[in-house]
């Protein structure tokens, strides 16, 4: 008989998943498929899926799942499409962020925990919290930062919070991009 010796989450090394909520959300209120939010989720799913392979452990690391739901961006394509169809089309649906957050990150840690992976998520709402306290409130050991990508004019006149965890973060950080990642990710995941 083979007893299998199981790592308590506090000896386990950490690896934060931030993920921009840009990537999680649809960018229009209402029933019709949304293909940049597929193909968005597509990405994000590969990202995960290329650090279960490359980077966890399975029997000694813990996946978070996290990502910080923002309202102060007047430019987000959510907020847009909201105001669009408010204006124009007299429709009053809104996009629920945190719900559809975590229906996904549910999914994928399920899908985690079939894999043998330790994994929770948070989301939070908060407008004082960072990616970093998110970060240092799990004891990271490793930050893997999933950003959307930015439009011309916020990538000309700042850095992406992204860029700012791995400048100035408190643990090390990657940054990944889903649509450089191999689509034979997804065949297990």
């Amino acid at each position: 008989m083979c007893m299998r010796f199981v790592v308590p989450l506090a000896l386990r090394r950490k690896i934060v998943i931030l993920i921009d909520q840009d990537l999680l959300t649809p960018s229009q209120a209402g029933e019709e498929k949304d293909e940049l939010f597929e193909n968005n989720l597509k990405q994000v799913h590969k990202c995960v899926a290329w650090v279960v392979e490359n980077v966890v452990r399975k029997n000694s690391d813990h996946i978070f799942l996290a990502s910080i739901i923002k309202e102060d961006r007047f430019f987000e394509p959510a907020v847009l499409s909201e105001i669009f169809n408010n204006v124009l089309t007299n429709q009053d649906e809104k996009i629920d962020k945190r719900t559809i957050i975590e229906s996904i990150f549910e999914k994928m840690a399920a899908n985690l925990s079939a894999k043998d992976v330790s994994c929770t998520a948070e989301v939070s709402s908060d407008p004082q919290i960072t990616e970093a306290d998110i970060a240092a409130s799990h004891k990271a050991g490793l930050i893997v930062a999933v950003p959307a990508d930015p439009g011309l004019i916020s990538r000309t006149l700042y850095l992406d919070w992204a860029e700012q965890l791995v400048r100035n973060g408190p643990t090390p950080t990657m940054i990944l991009k889903g649509a450089q990642l191999d689509d034979s990710l997804l065949t297990d995941f």
